[in-house]
């Protein structure tokens, strides 16, 4: 007579809740991660700001003209200090350069390398700079 009644239990609000506290979850990630690009924005915009203007050839000129000043006389000589001629290569490779001087940068550079390995006694290297520092002062008028 009685029978029992059976309760089904009804997963719809487990359901609902589950789905809502996902969706909260999701939502809650990408923002975070939507702040962090931002931010990598912002630090980028930062770091543009921060650049120097470009060099002009005029200015890379001007400053190549006294960086170089002591290694003439050392060319000129065929002897002199390798402290000096090292002291100019490593100013050579610190500076900035203008975008129409590079080939003539790492030209210098390159004679440089041959200067500081022909003062320290390699006679071919010396002779191998001077040729190098001629071409690049005939080719170069502002190098004069």
């Amino acid at each position: 007579m009685w029978h029992r009644v059976k309760r089904h239990i009804m997963w719809f609000p487990f359901l609902l809740v589950a789905v809502t506290v996902i969706l909260a979850v999701t939502i809650v990630l990408v923002d975070r991660n939507r702040t962090e690009v931002y931010e990598e924005v912002a630090d980028v915009l930062e770091v543009i700001e921060r650049v120097d203007p470009a060099v002009t050839d005029e200015d890379y000129q001007v400053e190549i003209a006294v960086v170089l000043a002591p290694v003439w006389d050392v060319v000129d000589a065929g002897e002199g200090s390798v402290e000096t001629v090292r002291g100019v290569r490593d100013a050579l490779v610190a500076m900035r350069v203008s975008s129409d001087a590079r080939d003539v940068h790492i030209r210098l550079v390159a004679a440089t390398n041959q200067l500081i390995a022909g003062v320290e006694g390699d006679a071919l290297a010396l002779a191998d700079a001077q040729v190098r520092f001629a071409e690049l002062r005939e080719a170069n008028v502002w190098l004069q």
